[in-house]
């Protein structure tokens, strides 16, 4: 005959300290006149702190926050549901609001996906998923124009990859702009100036050196040592690099 497995016995128990339906017993028996500890209150507080351990491990640092200073797995599960429950539409779109409006900034790519992903979970738990296709095309809005070149090619590929697949090669390009303009991209901008006899005009133009091929930034390159030396008093174009990393 088959004994019974004591860890089967126990997951099948769970959902009762989470839902309330083993509710603890007292924490003290009187016996003979005297007051003692209850054995079966310490076998149901050990249970209980066991699914606690099961029921955080689950959580993100978000939903944590919502059940700080909370001991039984009770009292966390009904703060969760407070704070994420299926009847508040105006935390659904809060929310979804918040996951368009959110953009990497100057966080790293890791950062930006790890706010972006809480974000979905939280959405998720209310019962409002984000389908694929909002995910990712949110993702890459929200990457920024330092990455236009890769959203842009990621746009265009089909099937979309999942959203965990597009997390990790926007890391790698992160690594690869890194790779090539040292720890932070330059902020740098190629200006165009017009210069016609003694009535000057301009127009001015920039463009993201994050964004250029070599062959074009060689180009333009080249077009400002060329122009730079022309007559002053001839028409001429210029192109004057401005940046912060003064160029040796």
């Amino acid at each position: 005959m088959a004994q019974p497995n004591p860890s089967s016995s126990f997951l099948s128990k769970t959902n009762g300290y989470v839902d309330g339906s083993i509710p603890p017993p007292s924490s003290t028996i009187i016996a003979d006149n005297k007051t003692s500890p209850n054995p079966e209150f310490s076998s149901w507080q050990e249970n209980d702190q066991r699914v606690l351990i099961l029921l955080r491990s689950s959580l993100s640092e978000e939903a944590m926050a919502e059940t700080l200073g909370l001991n039984t797995a009770r009292d966390v599960w009904r703060a969760l549901e407070c704070a994420y429950s299926h009847d508040s539409v105006e935390r659904m779109q809060n929310l979804r609001d918040s996951l368009r409006q959110l953009h990497k900034g100057t966080m790293s790519v890791s950062d930006y996906g790890r706010q972006f992903k809480s974000l979905c979970d939280q959405l998720t738990a209310i019962g409002q998923p984000v389908n694929d296709l909002d995910k990712t095309h949110w993702f890459l809005c929200g990457l920024g124009p330092s990455f236009e070149t890769f959203s842009t090619a990621q746009r265009a590929v089909k099937p979309r990859p999942s959203f965990r697949d597009l997390l990790s090669q926007a890391e790698g390009h992160e690594l690869f702009l890194k790779s090539m303009h040292g720890s932070t991209v330059p902020q740098a901008a190629f200006v165009g100036h017009q210069t016609r006899g003694p009535n000057n005009s301009s127009n001015r133009g920039s463009v993201d050196p994050a964004l250029l091929r070599p062959d074009e930034m060689i180009m333009i390159l080249n077009l400002y040592l060329v122009n730079s030396n022309h007559d002053q008093d001839q028409e001429t174009n210029e192109y004057v690099l401005q940046s912060t990393d003064p160029i040796h």
